[in-house]
């Protein structure tokens, strides 16, 4: 890992796994310079009116950047404008391509109950899809929904994170790095660790997080940071 130094201390979402598709997911503290605002590249809509790619994964769809937000027929969402873009990964839309990769992550998706049946909650972003309790992706929100939701509190900016690509393992390949057990740690997460904004904090996230987990993982954050 040492040769991929976007990879140093990385705290890492999975946002989908199987055994026979491999794994997808995000490095969540990763901040680019670049907001949603600024980028020149846009969003396009597939025919079944969720925003993405399937090359993206199956975990959710992300975006390729291709054509202009004006020739797609989207806008972003004017309050939206100023979230900051996040570095996700290092696999795009396509290996084959410059085509990148915009995947949303957030809270305001739909739940169901166990059995399926009831809806719980409000579904302020449609055809999200759940990754963990708490914690959705992309879905459609770009919506004029949204927007509204947006301008009259019911949701607000920091609730979205933004990744552009993804991390990407094949099939067996993440496996075989933990069993190695010298490259990631792997640990629960709580959406309120998944979602927050890690720009300017007081403690690095990877820090944080092995400090919650307790025992030798606070022990190696203090060794790191030369507190031992």
């Amino acid at each position: 890992m040492n040769q991929q130094r976007y990879f140093h201390e990385a705290v890492i979402f999975l946002l989908d796994y199987s055994r026979e598709g491999g794994a997808v997911g995000v490095i969540l503290n990763r901040p680019t310079q670049y907001t949603l605002g600024s980028l020149a590249r846009a969003i396009t809509e597939t025919t079944d009116g969720t925003v993405g790619s399937s090359a993206a994964s199956r975990g959710g769809r992300g975006v390729p950047f291709g054509e202009s937000l004006d020739e797609a027929g989207l806008e972003v969402p004017d309050l939206l404008k100023s979230c900051r873009i996040y570095f996700g990964g290092d696999v795009t839309a396509a290996a084959i391509s410059d085509v990148a990769t915009l995947v949303c992550m957030h809270p305001h998706g739909i739940s169901r109950d166990g059995g399926g049946d009831r809806l719980l909650g409000e579904e302020l972003v449609t055809n999200a899809r759940e990754v963990v309790s708490g914690v959705y992706v992309n879905g459609k929100w770009f919506s004029t929904e949204v927007s509204a939701a947006l301008e009259d509190g019911r949701i607000k900016p920091k609730d979205f994170k933004f990744f552009a690509q993804y991390a990407g393992w094949a099939p067996g390949q993440l496996e075989m790095e933990l069993e190695r057990n010298d490259v990631w740690i792997t640990a629960a997460c709580a959406p309120e660790l998944v979602l927050k904004q890690v720009i300017q904090l007081p403690k690095p996230l990877w820090r944080e997080v092995l400090e919650l987990m307790g025992g030798e993982y606070a022990t190696m954050s203090r060794q790191k940071y030369g507190e031992l």
